[in-house]
């Protein structure tokens, strides 16, 4: 299970094979699964952070691949 990224909500990757992930929001993401008697529970967390600063630190290394990723959580 990858509900992506803490603090990437969006890419596209090639490697081992070409493979997309969206959350569809700016938020940070992670998951919690744990193993009951009879099933799985599956808890789905979104996080606020400083997506700004984030934004601002790929500004500066030209990443508007990231920037665009980080702000929409979409791929390209």
């Amino acid at each position: 299970m990858n509900p992506g990224s803490v603090g990437l909500q969006a890419y596209t990757d090639d490697e081992p094979i070409v493979h997309s992930m969206e959350n569809f929001n700016s938020m940070a993401s992670y998951s919690i699964v744990e193993k009951t008697l009879d099933s799985w529970n599956i808890e789905h967390i979104k996080v606020p952070y400083d997506v700004e600063l984030a934004v601002v630190e790929c500004g500066k290394r030209d990443r508007m691949d990231l920037i665009h990723f980080l702000t929409t959580g979409r791929r390209i």
